[in-house]
């Protein structure tokens, strides 16, 4: 995964803050890429997600708001958002029951504690950190270990896998798929490949080599950054 993204709503800015760091010290305590955004109102998180289409992992929701309550958006979300996973907030008991409808992940009380917020910010963290694909397929769903992984290719509305074991094809986004894998071994070197660097042999202006000699074009564009990602593995590596 190349960041874990969180979003936190509440429309009082002292509590805002207060989650915030705390979710802050909990994902640095166990050295997590994160990327949290603020919002301080129902309607702003929503806009977020449903005008600029941004994508998170987690939404921490505050019930008790202005104008757009917690609970109108998380049912809002949930029409754009099926998987993400939503925390409710609040300072009172009596919403309890409303989270199963929009199938939320937790539920605390205020003023939160630290360590009921940890149980459920790395129960979430921790499932994304998974080292799998579950890919849906014609007819079934097939898992794909990310170290089986040689590269991934866009074409047109599909995504080809390629790995040790054969291809597989499947409707989605290379974006979408790249966001799911580790970012210190999963690299993009064209807008159309992302390369594995652990079966990378060689690389060129131009393009990586692989272990099966196959050539995986690299683009200007991502030419330097695709060789100091190259050059940083292979130093770790030689590390260890």
């Amino acid at each position: 995964m190349n960041q874990y993204r969180v979003a936190v709503c509440d429309d009082d800015i002292e509590e805002l803050n207060d989650l915030c760091d705390k979710i802050s010290g909990i994902l640095e305590d166990n050295d997590a890429k994160y990327a949290i955004d603020r919002f301080m109102s129902g309607e702003k998180v929503l806009d977020a997600i449903v005008r600029q289409k941004k994508n998170y992992h987690i939404i921490f929701l505050d019930i008790l708001m202005t104008g757009v309550d917690g609970v109108t958006a998380a049912q809002k979300i949930r029409e754009h958002a099926e998987d993400v996973s939503i925390v409710f907030i609040t300072s009172s008991p009596n919403f309890v029951f409303k989270g199963y409808d929009v199938q939320a992940l937790h539920y605390i009380l205020k003023p939160v504690d630290t360590k009921k917020l940890a149980r459920a910010l790395l129960y979430d963290w921790t499932r994304n950190e998974k080292n799998f694909l579950d890919v849906k397929l014609k007819h079934s769903v097939c898992r794909i270990w990310h170290d089986d992984i040689l590269y991934l290719e866009s074409k047109g509305r599909k995504v080809k896998i390629a790995t040790k074991n054969g291809d597989y094809e499947t409707y989605g986004t290379l974006n979408q798929f790249n966001n799911l894998l580790p970012s210190n071994k999963f690299i993009p070197s064209h807008k159309s490949f992302v390369v594995n660097l652990n079966f990378v042999t060689r690389i060129t202006r131009t393009s990586f080599t692989t272990i099966c000699n196959q050539a995986i074009p690299i683009s200007k564009t991502y030419y330097a950054e695709a060789k100091k990602a190259f050059i940083n593995f292979i130093g770790k590596q030689n590390s260890t």
